[in-house]
């Protein structure tokens, strides 16, 4: 429940790329690993064609998935190149600019000029923001006549908030996690930037991949 967001990475291929046949497929219920001609490698496949690491190498958050495409003798490989938790004010950049404020939860396509305004605001933000000792949200309590009680713990917060507002401001929805300007704001804006980061690089080197936003909650 909550907020999640993921940007995914894409390109096709020829299903006769060698990484595509008589790769060693795992044992099921401990019988041995074989070969298995036409088993495809998803991962080597998503390397031989330069798609980004899972979440810029941070984790693997989620699979990498193959689809047979409408053209016989191609597959599509799609790959989880970026994942936010209630990072809301990414989610809030990503409603605005990319798909026209509309926030349905359905993909949408993400251009590099939009990825490469996307790390420019991340970095400005990050430039005009110093982190100072203070207090952050921890979630709250709700007491026995239904009020909530909210609970604060030492931490870090933004001292001069105005560029981030303004490039990258915060926003509430449905489990959409806090909205103070913190360090886990600081830290998922430098987050964004490894991700953008890794997704220029993976078009550089293949400028057929494709890039997709979608969110859920």
């Amino acid at each position: 429940m909550g907020l999640d967001m993921y940007l995914t990475a894409t390109a096709r291929a020829k299903s006769d790329l060698p990484v595509a046949h008589n790769t060693l497929f795992p044992g099921y219920r401990g019988e041995e690993p074989k070969a298995t001609d036409g088993y495809f490698d998803a991962r080597a496949l998503a390397d031989q064609l330069h798609l980004p690491a899972d979440n810029a190498g941070q984790g693997n958050y989620g699979s990498t998935e193959i689809e047979k495409g409408s053209r016989s003798g191609y597959v599509k490989v799609t790959v989880q190149a970026g994942y936010w938790r209630k990072a809301n004010h990414i989610h809030q950049w990503f409603v605005q600019k990319v798909q026209n404020g509309t926030d349905e939860c359905e993909p949408n396509a993400v251009s590099i000029e939009q990825l490469l305004q996307l790390k420019s605001d991340c970095e400005a933000v990050l430039e005009a923001s110093k982190l100072v000792d203070g207090e952050i949200s921890n979630g709250y309590s709700i007491n026995a006549d239904g009020t909530k009680t909210m609970h604060v713990e030492p931490g870090k917060v933004i001292a001069e908030t105005r560029v981030a507002e303004q490039l990258l401001p915060t926003t509430t929805g449905f489990f959409f996690g806090g909205t103070d300007y913190d360090e886990w704001y600081y830290r998922d804006c430098e987050h964004t930037i490894a991700v953008v980061d890794a997704c220029l690089a993976a078009h550089a080197a293949n400028p057929k991949i494709t890039f997709t936003y979608q969110s859920s909650w």
